[in-house]
């Protein structure tokens, strides 16, 4: 299918900190990649903030137009990959964002959300709970939907879109006790 696939640079993000304990992840996706024959994928191997705070190292004179987040789950961490990236995003971006069930990944993104008018979710999804923690129907369900929730969220800067949120809790204590 030469020809059918644009010809755009794809990079990724991980130091494979998590779910790698024998070491070997970032060897199979090279494998993977080489049996594919995949040429246009890149592989940045550090933490993430380092990689943001310094993405120019990295991908100078690219303005990315996707960006999928599926790293640390952690209120700081999400927060931080939303404003570390803002600065290198295309003006017609669209960030996807997994896992968006979990109750701080929501909070973070409505943040940024809130200080960041800019940009608008215009789309969510969420499961009951975690598909772990759901029943054998519920989870099947979970498997062939959005697994722990998804938003999408997408750089207006002609305002075309009306703001609206995720679903957060009014009570912030999860936050404000964790001081």
């Amino acid at each position: 299918v030469a020809g059918c696939i644009p010809d755009h640079e794809v990079y990724g993000i991980d130091n494979f900190a998590f779910f790698d304990k024998d070491g070997r992840n970032l060897d199979i996706i090279k494998e993977r990649m080489n049996i594919l024959n995949i040429r246009n994928a890149r592989i940045i191997n550090e933490d993430f903030e380092y990689a943001l705070e310094n993405l120019e190292k990295f991908i100078p004179d690219k303005k990315p137009g996707l960006y999928f987040i599926d790293g640390p789950h952690d209120y700081r961490s999400q927060l931080m990959s939303l404003l570390l990236i803002k600065q290198w995003l295309s003006d017609d971006a669209v960030i996807i964002i997994d896992d968006s069930n979990y109750r701080h990944v929501r909070q973070a993104n409505r943040d940024f959300l809130m200080t960041n008018r800019e940009f608008k979710l215009i789309f969510q999804a969420y499961t009951k709970a975690h598909p772990d923690n759901l029943k054998a129907d519920e989870r099947k369900d979970a498997e062939t939907g959005w697994w722990n929730g998804i938003n999408v969220i997408v750089r207006d800067p002609e305002n075309c879109f009306t703001p609206f949120f995720p679903p957060v809790l009014k009570d912030k204590k999860l936050f404000t006790n964790d001081h």
